[in-house]
């Protein structure tokens, strides 16, 4: 069996198939996952939903996991491959005690992992800990007499129908638009383009054929280098709206009629504007890494900002305890619990972002000329992926010497006073340690900087 402990990660299980784990380890993680839900829930046949979002290895890879899961005696229900939002959906809609999604997101092709939800939420932290230490034990390592059986037998389940009245029941009537959908040859592209014709919209595909060889960029909106061809597709002057999606569509990048690339900040200031004028004072989560302007301005327009860890299953988790109805953070994961059921989807976002767009379509001008010009740095530094944490102690043990005042919910998180900035913390699912850094002018941008990285220097 190929089990790497270093796939066990703060909100999900990741890295590259067949180098870090294999079927055997695949099939011991699904069983020790039965034996955690069947003792913590005390249930005595967990209801489990399995989908992928079709990655090249999910072939090999979901039999292990439906026959693990059926050999800790869970009923298992195969949803096929879809994006990640469908799986989450169906887990609320169908009933289910948990669900895996087969998937590693936006990550390299070679890689895959799984993202787990129970009835508590999604499973992170020290949950992930503990089924690792279940698939560790003697117990979980079988296999089944006749691999594959399992997962022939198992329930079929079609999400399409269901899933859309879901989001045609909780949107408005939208005016079409001529939108342009850059899926980066990942699942979304075989799902949301359609839907989105639905509800009206007129939609021009750029690869949104599945080829998970992601042949012409990764699917990752987040970086500005995978939104080139939308972008240049958006500067021929005939489409309204450009929407990019990740490898399992739970996060969405935007690029407006005149090109204008828009951050993770500004879309979450329109979807929390347009939120609050249905839901006035309401409890927002942000993750840490937020910019302090952002947090400004939503205080300005009456919202209750709550800052949370960093991952998207942190912000759903920190939404339940203080009852808010919107999370979001700066890798373009937005949760919406008005009307929903909490978690990320990116599709609802692209239609809620159109929605706050055309009842109040200076929100455009808010976010674009409005909108206060900071200087940043986003700098990555690349550490021993089992060692980043112990140098994050440190680093923030010499931080608070010089910024006493600082946070440190997530890393650590510096005020500098007039919306500048700083945050430092370890990536929870890559051998990085970043800094992202705000400031009003090029002078403090690089005074505030040299302080940081003489700080980051010491351990790199």
């Amino acid at each position: 069996m190929l089990l790497h402990d270093k796939i066990f990660r703060a909100y999900d299980i990741r890295g590259e198939a067949f180098v870090d784990f294999d079927e055997d380890g695949f099939m011991a993680i699904a069983h020790g996952f039965g034996q955690y839900l069947r003792t913590k829930h005390k249930l005595e046949a967990p209801k489990v939903l399995v989908s992928g979002d079709g990655r090249q290895s999910m072939p090999q890879l979901y039999p292990a996991i439906i026959d693990g899961l059926k050999g800790a005696g869970c009923d298992v229900v195969w949803g096929g491959a879809i994006p990640t939002p469908m799986n989450y959906f169906g887990f609320h809609h169908g009933d289910f005690d948990a669900a895996i999604q087969i998937s590693a997101s936006h990550n390299p092709a070679g890689d895959n992992g799984l993202k787990l939800t129970d009835r508590d939420g999604a499973v992170s932290g020290d949950e992930i800990q503990k089924i690792k230490d279940l698939a560790r034990c003697a117990d979980c390592r079988f296999g089944a007499e006749n691999p594959g059986e399992c997962q022939d037998e198992c329930e079929k389940l079609d999400l399409n129908h269901d899933y859309l009245a879901k989001l045609r029941s909780v949107t408005p009537e939208q005016t079409g638009l001529k939108l342009v959908v850059d899926a980066g040859n990942a699942i979304p592209g075989m799902f949301y383009p359609e839907m989105l014709r639905v509800f009206g919209h007129e939609v021009k595909e750029l690869f949104c054929d599945l080829n998970t060889t992601f042949p012409n960029h990764q699917p990752d909106p987040e970086r500005p280098e995978n939104l080139k061809f939308l972008k240049e597709e958006m500067l021929t002057g005939k489409h309204d709206l450009g929407i990019a999606y990740d490898g399992d569509g739970d996060r969405m990048g935007v690029i407006l009629a005149d090109g204008t690339m828009l951050s993770a900040d500004k879309i979450i200031y329109v979807l929390v504007s347009d939120f609050l004028s249905r839901m006035p004072g309401a409890t927002i989560i942000l993750d840490a890494m937020s910019s302090q302007l952002l947090i400004t301005k939503l205080e300005a327009k009456g919202a209750k900002v709550v800052l949370a860890q960093t991952g998207h299953s942190h912000i759903e988790h920190a939404m339940k305890d203080h009852d808010a109805l919107f999370g979001g953070e700066q890798s373009g994961h937005f949760m919406f619990g008005e009307n929903f059921y909490g978690h990320d989807d990116a599709l609802l976002a692209t239609l809620r972002f159109i929605q706050a767009i055309e009842t109040n379509p200076e929100l455009e001008i808010e976010v674009t000329t409005g909108w206060d010009e900071l200087f940043e740095v986003s700098e990555r530094m690349t550490v021993d992926d089992e060692k980043k944490f112990e140098i994050m102690d440190k680093i923030i043990v010499d931080l608070k010497e010089i910024f006493p005042e600082s946070s440190t919910l997530d890393g650590i998180r510096i005020d500098f006073g007039n919306e500048e900035w700083a945050i430092i913390r370890c990536s929870n699912t890559s051998p990085k340690i970043a800094l992202r850094l705000e400031a009003r002018n090029e002078n403090s941008l690089k005074e505030k900087k040299t302080i940081l990285m003489d700080v980051l220097n010491k351990y790199h």
